[in-house]
């Protein structure tokens, strides 16, 4: 009876043994999932950003370029004012 116990106990023990390296495996496993998705999600953080700050420069030049048109055609209509009546008619 001793032995049976003995060789039961044994079993269960190999038993629980595979079932430590079963789960250290899938711990294993999920510990580098975890590692590539904060790796992917610090990728779209700096993507994120990049995206930012270009749209950020798109904005300011269109604003630049605006006021620069403005600049331009307020020039245009001042030159256009200072011209006699005669210059304007015939585009001299």
């Amino acid at each position: 009876m001793l032995k049976e116990n003995n060789a039961t106990l044994k079993d269960e023990n190999e038993f629980l043994k595979e079932q430590i390296k079963d789960l250290q495996h899938k711990l294993s496993q999920e510990q580098n999932l975890v590692g590539q998705q904060h790796k992917l999600l610090d990728q779209e953080q700096q993507l994120h950003l990049a995206d930012k700050k270009q749209i950020t420069q798109l904005k300011k030049s269109e604003t630049d370029n605006q006021n620069t048109k403005t600049q331009t055609d307020n020039h245009q209509q001042d030159e256009q004012s200072k011209k006699g009546f005669f210059e304007r008619l015939f585009g001299k």
